[in-house]
């Protein structure tokens, strides 16, 4: 059961103008939308709300006359919300957004969910705060550059300060050929720079230029391993 978050929950309630929706009687059957690896797709719904799908993204969408309700059960999609009386609630894993009015981005990751309000006020949150709720409930709030959070719109990733292994991680998410590194200390040395998305052989080729790594190649798999010749 989907938990109310409080406190530092991702509860975004905005000012809102009227919008009616059609009552239909009984609830309405979800409309599914998805995205495959590395495919981006962005949506129109009744009431004029855009949601954007980031790659491997699915989510389910169902409007009554009391609310306007979205499930998204993978990946990350960005809702720029419409105005409107019934209130716009998204579920993803544990948490539950609930929004009259705004623009904010949801990103169901393996250990949790992270939202990030982009425009709009919030009760607690401000445009640029992340909030972060892991799958034991807990909570930490950060902020970002909202200019840096949309970037996977544009093809791409900006990592600051973070291991090899985590931006790996990311990276495998826009493409069927995956990186994978399997050696601890290779995994956690740490980088920052900014990186095409769906491009794993770019990636690599710019790790091997500060890292002492060698490439190896097999069907849809990069493996980096560490280069012991090149080490001093």
């Amino acid at each position: 059961m989907a938990t109310w978050l409080t406190g530092l929950a991702a509860v975004l309630a905005l000012a809102a103008t009227v919008f009616v929706l059609a009552n239909t009687g009984a609830n309405p059957a979800p409309l599914t939308y998805a995205t495959a690896v590395g495919e981006q797709r962005s949506v129109t719904l009744a009431d004029g709300t855009v949601i954007t799908l980031n790659t491997d993204t699915a989510l389910d969408v169902a409007y009554t006359s009391r609310e306007r309700h979205v499930s998204l059960s993978r990946g990350q999609a960005l809702f720029e919300v419409e105005k409107a009386k019934a209130p716009f609630i998204v579920e993803a894993g544990t948490s539950r957004t609930r929004a009259l009015g705004t623009q904010f981005d949801i990103y169901a990751q393996p250990a949790g969910v992270a939202v990030t309000l982009l425009e709009g006020s919030g009760r607690v949150l401000a445009p640029g705060d992340r909030l972060e709720i892991a799958n034991d409930g807990g909570q930490t709030v950060s902020r970002v550059e909202p200019g840096a959070a949309l970037q996977w719109r544009s093809g791409i990733v900006q990592f600051d300060d973070v291991t090899l292994a985590d931006a790996v991680t990311e990276l495998n998410r826009y493409s069927t050929t995956k990186i994978r590194v399997s050696d601890p200390g290779l995994a956690a040395e740490r980088l920052s720079g900014t990186f095409p998305t769906g491009e794993p052989e770019a990636f690599v080729a710019n790790i091997a230029l500060f890292l002492p790594v060698r490439i190896e190649r097999s069907a849809s798999l990069i493996t980096l391993v560490p280069d012991n010749a090149s080490a001093p």
